[in-house]
């Protein structure tokens, strides 16, 4: 893997910019056939005015998913037989959700009639344990949750592990989303990406915390915990995870791929613990993508302008008008070049104050482009030189992938 290294300017004039150093090793490449999708090929180049009040952070930006439900699959047997609930908090709602089976000998899905519904608590049938139900037809008229029907618990029923049956004509092999929604519940999940794209063979480390609600402080307790992936598809890849400090990681699968672009990925975690003897059931999801290296960046250069750039000796406070950035390209498409400029307020402060992006349409090879700045934008920022360039980034436009963020 190559270092990302910075390029001096070859010519003798004052550097218009603080040097940016970049240290980050970069995956191999790989060659995808363009989309067929139509793509602008003009290159195009945009800059705008950034302040306090509307920077723009360019960090890796993570993402937390707070939930106080949890859901299993049952099959159409296992609910005719009975299925385990923990509730932890009264209340709680049940949905029943018919999943569509896919293949040659698919199972259309049926939802499931609330009044052949039955709970039982230590071996015995509860009596009125629904203080409202809502049927298939119901969720069809609001337009959300197709083929379900769903239970609110009877708040006096408090909180404990029932069973829950279905006295009705089910077939054996048709597959059910049972989820159990405990609003106002004490315990929460939360569960944390760092950020939320990634390339195949990277390490993904996640936090994962069952948390008091009154207090917002992680509970702890002897639990159990697993993860997998859940692919555009619907496919589960269970993932093998291991502690590091505080948070848990795991290495992506390489054989993790979207067959559409801007397709999605979800990190789902599942969590059982107890409390003060209450079993606490959680689930937790959040999405990520993951994105093909198609191309990287293989030197930043510094900030020019174009009197420099004919080979002209400018002044050591002239305004930039562009950076050159070398990239090594595997896939033909339209990539994008972003960055923030900063200037000197002199105050010894350096400040953000300018976005600009380019893109290109680039065939496979070795290419410098050009990310092109608005001088009067510098100009009237009222910032002076040295000047810098920040938070570069790569995107593949024509994929919708972010591959480089540095």
């Amino acid at each position: 893997m190559k270092n990302l290294k910075l390029i001096t300017c070859a010519m003798s004039i004052m550097p218009l910019f603080t040097v940016l150093h970049v240290n980050a090793k970069s995956p191999d490449l790989v060659e995808l056939n363009v989309p067929d999708i139509a793509i602008e090929k003009k290159a195009v180049h945009f800059s705008q005015r950034l302040s306090a009040k509307n920077l723009i952070s360019f960090k890796a930006k993570g993402f937390t998913s707070i939930s106080d439900e949890y859901w299993f699959e049952a099959t159409g047997k296992q609910l005719k037989s009975g299925v385990a609930l923990a509730i932890s908090s009264p209340g709680a709602l049940i949905r029943l959700s018919g999943k569509q089976t896919k293949g040659k000998y698919s199972i259309p899905a049926k939802a499931i009639d609330p009044n052949s519904v039955q709970l039982f608590k230590n071996n015995k049938m509860l009596s009125s344990p629904f203080s409202q139900k809502v049927s298939q037809q119901e969720f069809a008229t609001a337009n959300i949750f197709p083929n379900s029907s769903a239970m609110k618990l009877n708040s006096k029923l408090g909180k404990g592990e029932f069973t829950l049956k279905v006295d009705d004509y089910l077939v054996d092999e048709q597959r059910y989303i049972v989820n159990v929604k405990e609003k106002n519940a004490e315990h929460t999940l939360h569960l944390s990406l760092a950020k939320q794209s990634y390339m195949p063979g990277q390490k993904i480390t996640f936090t994962s915390a069952l948390k008091s609600t009154s207090t917002n402080k992680k509970i702890l307790m002897q639990g159990k915990q697993k993860a997998y992936i859940k692919t555009p598809s619907g496919e589960k890849k269970t993932v093998s995870f291991t502690k590091y400090n505080d948070q848990f990681q795991f290495t992506l699968p390489t054989d993790l791929t979207s067959e559409k672009r801007g397709q999605l990925f979800e990190l789902h975690v599942e969590t059982e613990n107890r409390t003060n003897d209450l079993k606490v059931k959680r689930n937790a999801k959040v999405a990520f993508a993951i994105a093909q290296p198609t191309a990287r960046i293989e030197i930043v250069g510094k900030l020019l302008n174009v009197a420099s750039e004919s080979g002209v000796r400018t002044k050591s406070d002239a305004a930039p008008s562009f950076a050159d950035i070398s990239l090594r390209v595997a896939s033909e498409g339209r990539y994008e070049i972003s960055a923030v400029i900063y200037g000197s307020s002199g105050k010894n402060l350096s400040l953000p104050f300018m976005l600009s992006r380019s893109a290109y349409y680039l065939i496979p090879g070795d290419h410098t482009v050009k990310l092109r700045l608005d001088t009067d934008i510098i100009k009237s920022s009222g910032l002076k030189a040295p000047y810098a360039i920040k938070s570069v980034r790569l995107m593949d436009q024509s994929r919708m992938a972010l591959l480089q963020q540095m």
